[in-house]
C-alpha cells in the first residue's frame, strides 16, 4: 500500500488539501500520486510531513554560496598584505622618493602664480573680450604715441598719491613730491644680473616717458608755484589745455573764479609699457617697496598700481 502525504490548508484549518504536485514528492523521494479523501479526515496525522518538507527546502538554500565578492576581496587583500610584509622597504623608500619628486614642483609655484582677476573670473570667449579685440584691431595703439584715452585695457601703471592736512601747493610739499618723483624715476631694478630703470619700461610719447601735468606746469621746480595761477578743472598754457582734475584733489577755488586757492592731494601716474610683462612686474614690486618706506613731515604718501596681464 502506498504511503500517503497531505498538507493542511493554511486558509481553512478545518479541511485539508491533498498535494498533487510532483515537486513535493521529489524532495521526499516519492513518485507523484493523486488521492481523494473525505474532508477533515487524517489532518493531524499528516502535519509533521510539512515540517520535513520545509527542512529540505532550507537545507537546499543553505548550500548556495553568498560570499563571492567577500571571498574575492579577502583573497586580494591577503595577497597584498603578504607582498607588503615580504618587501617592507619598498613601501618605505618609494613613497618618500615619490613625495619628494612631486613636492619639488612647489619651487615653481611663485612663478606660476596668477594675480590676473580678469583671467580668473571672466570667460575666455566673453562678449566684452571679443569687443575689445575688435577695438584693438580697428584702432591699434601706437607705442611711440601713448595716450591713456586710447587704452583698450586697464593698462600697466603705478599711482602715487600725496596728501596733506593743509595746502599741498606749497614750496615745501611740492619739493618733497619732486624728490619722491626723482627717486621713482631713478629706482634701479635687478633683472638677470642687469639693472634697469623707469625709462626702460615706461610708456613713451614722442620718444620720452609720459610725464605728470602738475610737474610739467611748475617745470620741476617747487619755487615756481608762487608765480603760477593754476585754474581748475582745466589749465590753459601755450595753447594747451591741461586737465588738472586728473591730478589735483580736494580743490578749493577763489571766490567767483576758477583759480585754485588750495588743494590737499596730488596724484602722479607712471604708465608702463605693456609688451614687457616680466620687467614691468619687477618694477611695480620695487615701486611698492620704495614708496612704503618713504616718510615725510609735510605730506602723507599712498600708492596703488594696476597690472594688466
Amino acid at each position: 500500500m502506498k504511503e500517503l502525504r497531505r498538507v493542511c490548508s493554511p486558509i481553512n484549518t478545518a479541511g485539508c488539501e491533498y498535494s498533487r504536485t510532483s515537486l513535493m514528492w521529489k524532495f521526499l523521494g516519492k513518485k507523484s500520486s493523486s488521492f481523494i479523501f473525505p474532508q477533515n479526515s487524517f489532518c493531524t496525522k499528516f502535519q509533521p510531513e510539512t515540517q520535513i518538507l520545509r527542512e529540505h527546502v532550507f537545507t537546499a538554500m543553505g548550500r548556495i554560496r553568498t560570499d563571492c565578492i567577500e571571498r574575492l576581496l579577502r583573497i586580494c587583500f591577503e595577497m597584498m598584505g603578504h607582498f607588503i610584509g615580504s618587501h617592507p622597504w619598498w613601501f618605505v623608500i618609494i613613497p618618500l622618493i615619490l613625495s619628494a619628486s612631486l613636492g619639488s614642483g612647489f619651487v615653481l609655484l611663485e612663478d606660476r602664480m596668477s594675480n590676473d582677476i580678469e583671467e580668473q573670473f571672466t570667460p575666455g570667449d566673453g562678449q566684452a573680450k571679443l569687443e575689445r579685440k575688435y577695438i584693438q584691431e580697428t584702432f591699434p595703439g601706437n607705442d611711440s604715441m601713448f595716450s591713456r584715452l586710447r587704452l583698450s585695457t586697464d593698462g600697466n601703471y603705478a599711482t602715487l598719491i600725496a596728501t596733506s592736512d593743509r595746502n599741498i601747493l606749497t614750496v615745501e610739499s611740492l619739493q618733497d613730491i619732486l624728490d619722491l618723483d626723482f627717486k621713482v624715476r631713478n629706482m634701479a631694478v635687478q633683472f638677470n644680473n642687469l639693472s634697469f630703470e623707469y625709462v626702460d619700461v615706461c610708456a613713451e610719447v614722442m620718444g620720452s616717458c609720459t610725464s605728470n601735468y602738475i610737474l610739467d606746469i611748475i617745470e620741476y621746480s617747487a619755487n615756481n608755484i608762487d608765480t603760477i595761477n593754476l585754474t581748475f578743472p582745466w589749465y590753459y598754457s601755450n595753447f594747451r589745455s591741461i586737465p588738472l582734475y586728473l591730478t589735483l584733489g580736494s580743490v578749493k577755488l577763489c571766490e567767483e573764479s576758477s583759480v585754485v586757492e588750495s588743494a590737499k592731494a596730488i596724484q602722479l601716474h607712471y604708465y608702463l609699457d605693456e609688451d614687457n610683462k616680466t620687467k614691468t612686474d619687477l618694477w611695480l614690486e620695487s615701486f611698492i617697496n620704495l614708496v612704503s618706506n618713504i616718510s615725510s613731515t609735510s605730506i602723507q604718501v599712498s600708492k596703488t598700481f594696476q597690472c594688466f596681464k
